[in-house]
């Protein structure tokens, strides 16, 4: 499987990206910029604390 990293992809644009990309079968990392936007992705996070 691919693993592609996609920034952004709370935003209007990155939610479809990040869609197909899953749609296509990729193994898809995402960065967003605030933890509280992560409730709003379906996907599992590793979040490292600072």
């Amino acid at each position: 499987m691919r693993r592609v990293l996609v920034t952004g992809s709370n935003g209007f644009t990155g939610r479809y990206v990040v869609t197909e990309l899953k749609r296509r079968g990729y193994d898809v990392v995402e960065i967003v910029r605030k933890k509280t936007q992560l409730i709003k992705l379906n996907v599992i996070y590793l979040i490292k604390p600072t």
